[in-house]
């Protein structure tokens, strides 16, 4: 916990040349010289005045500000991280009063972004392997294969840490982070045994101290203060309480979609009536975010990562998988279940055209899945209908149909995106074609009738009985009448209805 602190003051100290705190000094630098080494951060002398220039590996003094107003701008939640914007300085171009757990959230959150423009690759890259080290060092679960790494890869960060910065930064906290591995080998998870929450509770305590010479006193009399108004603010409903009161930085509300990646809350950025427009390398970026943290596909993720193994070498998995992953899952892996992906979609208030857009594709999707529903056996649960393959689509250009109005053209899907096609006036010779066919097809069907005409008259001079044909209803298929005279008179049974003669067709004229 204090390497960590430690560490970081050196570090911040160091890049940010703060006097006071950096380890590039003038004795440094002529230490340098009389090693006779890093001739890039020896003294430059002019006639018989030296100074100390800034070295590549500390920040200019605009860069300097832009870092600083970039940390005081920081906001997180409640609970997470002290007000670390009260530490900041940017006039005077450092920070006063940090606590060690905001060194440790500073070390492994905003130190890695904050520097990422405003220093050289080659500087950048090893702060954050070290921001990294403490990150996964500090994790709540380890593994032995994990420590095993980290005891490597701290070596290789401090070897990099020497070609960067002076031999005056190393000092003995630098090297007790090689010793940090084996301790937590030895001892387990680094977050059982640090002392951050016992800090901030004994500091809490010491606030509540008035009469130093009974110092219990004052702690047992506010701690009971303490209980009791916390007690009694769980039933209070119209006063403002720690249990009702809005957090600090609100982000607008709580999110209820049904997919786990959408449900936290957040603010917007960007203007709400021109959109944001974001580069393709931004919008992939984000694409695989969203891909890679949804609690509901990790199956499908798991399942292309081994086929991926398969097929790819070792040290091309990682990126094949991320490249090739949104193409597979959109053709492979989605299923009917993601068609409800509509009630996922998030609306603004107050846009009514979009409300309404989304209320008739959800009760469209309903609809869908119904009708799919009702062509399988009853006891068939819902989750595992199949729907049409093309149903999100054909829900989507219904609904603008239904809602703004056909427009004349046809809809047409390809490559994932949906595009209209305008209808276009026949060509002569499109008209001339089909004419022809259309002719064919009438000749054809003439001469099947005069054969059938043959038939039928050849039928009638062999003396067999033609069944009475009368016009078919649509709902039952015409029969012949198949009764044979008998010997005695059947008697008929009267029903509701009368019996209505059936109408003589003349088949001779009917094919004349």
């Amino acid at each position: 916990m204090h390497v960590e602190k430690n560490v970081f003051d050196t570090l911040i100290g160091t890049i940010l040349d703060i006097e006071g705190n950096t380890k590039d000094t003038i004795k440094a630098r002529l230490d340098l010289e009389r090693m006779g080494i890093r001739r890039g951060l020896w003294m430059n002398r002019d006639s018989d005045k030296a100074r100390r220039d800034l070295a590549f590996f500390s920040m200019k003094p605009n860069d300097k500000k832009d870092f600083l107003k970039f940390i005081s701008s920081v906001k997180f939640p409640d609970g997470y991280a002290s007000n670390i914007a009260r530490c900041v300085n940017v006039d005077g171009g450092k920070f006063t009063g940090l606590k060690s757990h905001d060194c440790h959230v500073f070390m492994q959150r905003l130190l890695p972004v904050g520097i990422r423009h405003l220093l050289p690759e080659d500087v950048v890259k090893p702060i954050m392997l070290l921001s990294r080290f403490f990150s996964q060092l500090t994790a709540k679960t380890l593994r032995k294969t994990d420590i095993h790494q980290l005891r490597h890869d701290i070596v290789q960060v401090l070897c990099k840490f020497e070609m960067i910065f002076p031999p005056a930064f190393f000092t003995s906290m630098i090297h007790v982070m090689v010793h940090l591995p084996e301790e937590a080998l030895l001892a387990g998870p680094v977050n059982y045994r640090w002392m951050y929450p016992i800090e901030r509770l004994l500091g809490e305590l010491k606030k509540t101290v008035r009469n130093r010479a009974k110092p219990e006193g004052s702690i047992i009399e506010a701690w009971v203060q303490y209980e009791s108004l916390n007690f009694c603010g769980m039933y209070l409903k119209d006063v403002d309480t720690a249990f009702n009161r809005p957090q600090r930085n609100n982000d607008g509300g709580v999110r209820n979609e049904k997919l786990s990646v959408f449900a936290q809350s957040a603010r917007p950025f960007g203007d709400p009536a021109r959109g944001e427009s974001l580069s393709r390398n931004d919008m992939e970026v984000a694409h695989w975010f969203v891909l890679n943290n949804c609690d509901e596909i990790m199956a499908y993720l798991d399942e292309h990562e081994e086929m991926i193994k398969r097929e790819h070498p070792s040290h091309l998995v990682a990126n094949k998988h991320r490249e090739l992953f949104p193409q597979w899952f959109l053709t492979e892996g989605s299923k009917f279940p993601e068609i409800d992906v509509f009630g996922d979609v998030y609306v603004r208030p107050g846009n009514e055209l979009a409300e309404s857009l989304y209320t008739t594709m959800v009760e469209k999707s309903q609809l869908v899945l119904q009708e799919s529903a009702s062509q399988l056996p009853p006891d068939t649960p819902l989750e595992s209908v199949d729907p049409p393959h093309d149903a999100g689509f054909q829900i989507l250009t219904e609904t603008l149909d239904q809602t703004l109005g056909r427009r004349p053209g046809t809809y047409c899907r390809g490559m994932g995106n949906a595009r209209r096609r305008e209808s276009r006036a026949r060509s002569a010779s499109q008209s001339n074609s089909q004419v022809t066919a259309l002719t064919a097809e009438v000749a054809e069907l003439r001469t099947q009738m005069s054969q059938m005409s043959q038939i039928l008259q050849s039928i009638v001079q062999s003396g067999v009985p033609i069944p009475n044909v009368g016009p078919s209803s649509t709902s039952e298929p015409l029969q012949p009448d198949l009764r044979h005279p008998t010997t005695a008179p059947i008697d008929t049974v009267q029903t509701s209805e009368p019996h209505l003669q059936d109408d003589h067709v003349d088949f001779h004229t009917l094919f004349d």
